[in-house]
């Protein structure tokens, strides 16, 4: 009889065990979760996407180089600028590459 109250202790040490180890396995896994919010959020706000869904779409844009104005998808996409393209057409782009 002594053995199995035993036994039985030792069962529901085993269980408070796995409890305390799935709390801290939460609490990890929330750490986790919460580390990813962070950095999904700070992707997006280096992507500039917050930029251009807080202004309305440009559809013209002015070359730095040529100084002419343009459709934006003359400009190539550039995320560390603010409105997500790049200040010189596409032509001037690639004749600055070439003259390199």
């Amino acid at each position: 009889m002594l053995n199995i109250t035993l036994e039985r202790t030792q069962i529901e040490r085993i269980d408070a065990n796995r409890t305390l180890t799935h709390e801290e396995n939460t609490v990890e896994h929330l750490g986790r979760v919460e580390a990813h919010r962070l950095r999904v959020q700070r992707e997006y706000f280096d992507s500039g996407l917050h930029y251009l869904e807080q202004h309305p779409a440009q559809i013209d844009k002015k070359c730095f180089t040529c100084k002419e104005t343009k459709p934006i998808d003359d400009f190539f996409r550039n995320k560390d600028s603010k409105d997500g393209y790049w200040a010189n057409c596409k032509i001037c782009h690639r004749n600055s590459l070439l003259n390199d």
